[in-house]
């Protein structure tokens, strides 16, 4: 594999020749999101200790790491790479890297994670862009940063070395790893004080450069990676711009039943029109700064994908991308699926009982009230050989030249 930079404001391999990159988000692989799991958006820490109460740590633990054995393995990745993508964006929490005391509820295998990822995606030909999904202490207030409600990171001096020292240890020992784009610093971040995410950015830049690294690191904006203002004062070069793209909320995310697409929403009408607006001033922002834009999440609940109101959502964006030169990563690879929030490409259509698709309120939770052999017993089904294929979802992301 190359080694990719930036070069005028483009990404390229060593060869100086431009690079397009098109893939999808491991999500719920090394950070637990409950409604990908049809079950309630708590944070990762909530669902664990909900299960250690049930079943005790140790055995919690054994879990989750069988847990990510099945849910992503070494064919998961060669069928990414079939179906025409070039780059897995991975989402992880923290707390997988950090020494595990002994009633920890983490299994803290980070760093084994992450030789095994660049391994196997090295083989497939996969490039891998990695996303602090759950920063320490949190760099917002949701259920997908593992937080309990407060975003810790901005107002904790400790948070915010632990931070920088981590991304360090991470370009210390992905430096010289082709396979590795680059990294997403901070996955949405919500704060006030702008100056105080430009400075945690450039002391993440500067830890990562000191270790000899010259990957490329991808900057996320505020208001869930949707304002960029300010950013543009972040000092040092192979930087790049990440957004992410959910709109109209309440169409993508079945907030509101019986939206359609192209329709009227929220008083207006949303067509590849307005999408094209909204998308616009990404692009001049990568224009006038000579940033490449990658947009690292946009994604639909596709409620019925061959009645094509999803469908060309995604087929939309897509072509807004390319015609954009923007490059993406769709969210997210596979989802047990629910009727509110993004699928995935993979669904699960099965119903054992210890799914429950009554929305955002059960699900997992049910767990906690299951044996250590009904825990057993789930895991090989969420091997992705018992999901299907949103076939028309994966025909809209082809639908440009394949990388």
């Amino acid at each position: 594999m190359n080694f990719l930079s930036i070069e005028n404001g483009r990404i390229v391999d060593n060869r100086g020749n431009p690079v397009r990159l098109r893939g999808i988000n491991l999500g719920d692989w090394l950070l637990i999101e409950g409604y990908m799991l049809c079950g309630p958006n708590e944070p990762e820490q909530a669902i664990r200790g909900d299960l250690a109460r049930s079943i005790g740590a140790r055995q919690t633990r054994d879990f989750f790491r069988q847990y990510q054995d099945v849910f992503i393995q070494s064919s998961d990745l060669r069928r990414i790479r079939r179906r025409g993508f070039n780059v897995v964006r991975v989402p992880f929490n923290y707390r997988l890297f950090l020494p595990s005391p002994e009633k920890n509820l983490y299994e803290r295998n980070g760093w084994k994670r992450l030789d095994w990822l660049i391994r196997e995606c090295s083989r497939n030909g996969l490039y891998i862009l990695l996303d602090m999904h759950a920063s320490p202490g949190a760099q917002n207030y949701d259920w997908h940063s593992d937080s309990a409600g407060k975003a810790h990171l901005w107002d904790s001096d400790k948070n915010q070395r632990t931070l920088v020292s981590l991304w360090g240890q991470i370009a210390r020992r992905c430096a010289g790893e082709p396979a590795v784009l680059g990294y997403d610093l901070l996955n949405e971040p919500i704060l006030g004080d702008k100056s105080l995410l430009i400075d945690i950015y450039q002391r993440c830049l500067q830890a990562i450069r000191d270790a000899g690294d010259n990957h490329i690191v991808f900057l996320e904006g505020t208001a869930w990676s949707d304002d960029f203002s300010g950013l543009d004062d972040i000092d040092g070069d192979q930087l790049a711009y990440s957004p992410h793209f959910y709109k109209p909320y309440p169409f993508v995310f079945n907030t509101e039943l019986d939206l359609s697409y192209p329709g009227i929403i929220e008083g207006n009408r949303w067509d590849k029109a307005a999408l094209r607006r909204e998308l616009a001033r990404f692009y001049r922002l990568g224009r006038s700064t000579k940033r490449p834009v990658l947009i690292g999440e946009f994604g639909v609940n596709t409620r019925c994908s061959r009645c094509h109101a999803e469908t060309r959502w995604v087929k939309d964006c897509v072509e807004l991308f390319e015609n954009f030169d923007f490059h993406w990563t769709y969210w997210s690879y596979k989802v047990l699926s629910g009727h509110m929030y993004p699928s995935g490409l993979l669904r699960y259509p099965q119903n054992p009982r210890w799914i429950f698709r009554e929305g955002a309120k059960t699900g997992w939770k049910t767990w906690r009230h299951l044996s250590e052999s009904d825990l057993r017993g789930i895991l090989p089904r969420l091997d992705s050989k018992f999901f299907t294929v949103d076939q028309p979802v994966l025909e809209a992301l082809q639908s440009p030249a394949r990388p």
